[in-house]
């Protein structure tokens, strides 16, 4: 599947699981930080918080440790704002890994912004503890994209795939990530009849009338 700088991909389950989610990504750096706001980066949803494992709350660089997702002149960013961090093993030891987020409740969709994508980081979505959705930086080849931030967003296909928590996590390399947001589970839509389909019923249902008469 060809990795395009808008790019969806749907369906996505960890094996033996029924679940379906899809994923949007956005590897354009701006158009990524176009995205999110740089009033709003370490703000948490609404009713969330860290149940296990409190992150690094940090700015800037902070040379072979910490790369900042920001840069500026771009939607207002300046390059300074704060972010949040999950530190490995080695110099990055101490910091919380992995870091959950409780959401406070049932939700159908996340989306954030994930700094310098790596095959290090990964991150869990959870229903009552359980891993229903994971991904790394090496799922379509995050991992080798020249650019330092990307924006993701995960959404349950269905009622029944909403998730209460996301586990942030790293195996060496520290994980930036920032402007976490979520929305509610949502009935998906029903796909509309084509008009000749309802003709076809109308006509099905005179003719039912007239047998009945």
């Amino acid at each position: 599947m060809k990795l395009k700088n808008l790019f969806v991909a749907a369906l996505l389950a960890i094996p033996g699981m029924a679940s379906a989610y899809t994923v949007t990504l956005e590897n354009d750096w701006n158009n990524a930080l176009n995205i999110v706001s740089p009033s709003s980066t370490t703000t948490l949803p609404s009713g969330a918080s860290w149940v296990s494992g409190n992150p690094l709350t940090t700015s800037g660089d902070l040379p072979n440790k910490y790369r900042t997702p920001f840069k500026s002149g771009v939607n207002g960013f300046t390059g300074s704002e704060q972010y949040f961090a999950v530190g490995g093993g080695g110099t990055f030891a101490g910091t919380a890994n992995p870091a959950t987020l409780g959401l406070g409740g049932d939700v159908g969709q996340i989306s954030f912004l994930w700094g310098s994508p790596d095959v290090f980081n990964g991150f869990e979505l959870l229903k009552g503890g359980s891993v229903v959705f994971a991904m790394d930086g090496n799922d379509y080849g995050l991992s080798i994209q020249s650019h330092e931030a990307s924006w993701i967003s995960i959404a349950a296909d269905d009622l029944s795939e909403a998730f209460d928590a996301v586990r942030f996590k790293t195996s060496v390399n520290a994980f930036e990530f920032s402007n976490i947001l979520v929305d509610e589970p949502t009935v998906i839509d029903s796909v509309p009849l084509p008009a000749s389909a309802v003709l076809l019923l109308g006509g099905l249902g005179m003719l039912m009338r007239k047998r009945r008469s």
